[in-house]
């Protein structure tokens, strides 16, 4: 799917992990679940991106890929679904630390 990782096929409702920036504050790469039933979207929650989360949703945006350099965009282009989900968390985590440090 065009623009989308997908982490399992696709089924009803669609589950789908957006990056959104926050008009407030402008903080970026936050994350929410869009649920779609019948392509109409039906709700938008917040999330975190966790192995939970991953394995409640069928597609993540391509904007994950920039938690990776881009040397490595090929590499998980061909990734099985699962291992896809343990590279993203992984990268999250390593985002959310380095933010910690300041």
């Amino acid at each position: 799917m065009g623009g989308y990782l997908v982490i399992h096929p696709p089924r009803e409702p669609l589950r789908v992990i957006e990056e959104w920036v926050c008009d407030e504050c402008g903080t970026s790469f936050l994350w929410a679940i869009l649920e779609v039933h019948d392509g109409t979207l039906a709700s938008v929650e917040p999330a975190e991106l966790d192995e939970s989360t991953l394995e409640s949703v069928d597609l993540v945006t391509g904007q994950a890929l920039f938690l990776f350099p881009t040397v490595e965009t090929v590499e998980l282009m061909a990734l099985d679904p699962a291992e896809l989900r343990a590279r993203i968390v992984r990268a999250e985590v390593e985002r959310l630390a380095e933010l910690a440090k300041g």
